[in-house]
């Protein structure tokens, strides 16, 4: 019941825009991801990373919406996901990345309006930038196991296994820099969500390049003669 719910959220502000998503992107990144997991105190008790990695991108992005036709200040609203796998966690007791012969792996999805700064929106043959801030929907789908390293919980050193699907929430923050169908990006976005007692947050360090392929003449309806 709550997936049914938290997907009718997902549909109801993409439709809510006159155009849903009119912006099909596809690229390459370089991604690193992290996973947080903490306890009922919000206490980090153990920390997964994985090595730099390079693999496809697709995400779905509406048009810009302008506070008026001579601000900078704007919204669009985003559909994006990753792939998750990691198998190295950080020892609290000296910062370092080690192998517990531990591993989670899964994805990611998020739903957000992105609300930016659009700098040389009056200046079309320049380059475009845009920076910004977004906060939404976030989906996780994990599996696995890790390490309880905080020394100070009462299970430390145990391992845990994980197996679960759940929507929370989402926040991130980006930089687009492009000309014409061709982007480069910098972004991180974090997806966090409840399961049991703890809570999980993943952070999708990225640096993307992005081909832009406008859908308007799919999704704008002409009358027929």
């Amino acid at each position: 019941m709550s997936h049914y719910l938290s997907t009718s959220i997902i549909f109801t502000l993409c439709y809510s825009l006159p155009v849903c998503a009119i912006e099909l992107n596809l690229g390459l990144q370089l991604t690193t991801n992290n996973i947080d997991v903490r306890d009922e105190s919000a206490q980090n008790i153990a920390q997964m990373s994985n090595k730099l990695a390079l693999s496809p991108t697709v995400s779905l992005l509406s048009k810009g919406y302008y506070l008026s036709e001579q601000s900078s200040f704007g919204v669009q609203f985003q559909l994006d996901g990753n792939l998750i796998k990691v198998d190295r966690q950080t020892l609290h007791q000296n910062n370092q990345l080690t192998n517990l012969d531990t591993k989670i792996s899964g994805y990611a999805f998020y739903a957000m309006p992105l609300f930016f700064y659009h700098f040389n929106r009056h200046q079309p043959d320049e380059w475009q930038i845009k920076t910004g801030v977004g906060v939404g929907l976030g989906y996780l789908n994990l599996r696995g196991n890790y390490q309880i390293t905080q020394p100070s919980h009462p299970e430390f050193g145990e391992t845990k296994n994980i197996r679960f699907s759940k929507f929370g929430e989402a926040i991130g923050v980006y930089l687009e820099v492009k000309k014409g169908k061709h982007a480069f990006l910098l972004y991180n976005f974090s997806p966090y969500v409840n399961n049991s007692d703890y809570q999980f947050q993943e952070h999708n360090a990225v640096l993307a390049y992005r081909y832009t392929i406008n859908l308007n003449h799919l999704l704008v309806k002409t009358d027929s003669p």
